[in-house]
């Protein structure tokens, strides 16, 4: 009986991170982008940055402005954020930082 209950433990809590780490298309028609990201990069441009894994080679993450959302890798994601915990594995991600949008030790930041 214990070992089930392990193994359910062990595979719920694999299904809820990878349900964290899921791409999360907009909710609503009315989807509005961050006012930072749109003066930085329009619709239709698209967010570059090189990313290097610890221990890793450096990987070029491209990421498109587009009307709904941002695509990265063929999918639809509502921020910034989901797609650097992609990118990352990790959760916490801050997008606008990751991407080289906003400085977060920039003095008026969060």
């Amino acid at each position: 009986m214990k070992n089930t209950a392990k193994a359910t433990k062990a595979t719920t809590k694999a299904t809820a991170t990878k349900k964290a780490l899921a791409p999360v298309a907009p909710r609503s028609a009315a989807f509005k982008h961050d006012a930072r990201v749109l003066a930085a990069y329009p619709v239709g441009s698209t967010i570059t940055k090189e990313y290097r894994p610890r221990g890793g080679r450096p990987v070029v993450v491209g990421v498109e402005v587009v009307a709904d959302g941002y695509r990265y890798n063929g999918r639809l994601y509502a921020t910034l954020s989901a797609i650097g915990n992609a990118v990352r594995k990790k959760e916490a991600t801050d997008g606008m930082w990751f991407f080289g949008i906003t400085d977060p030790h920039a003095k008026g930041s969060k």
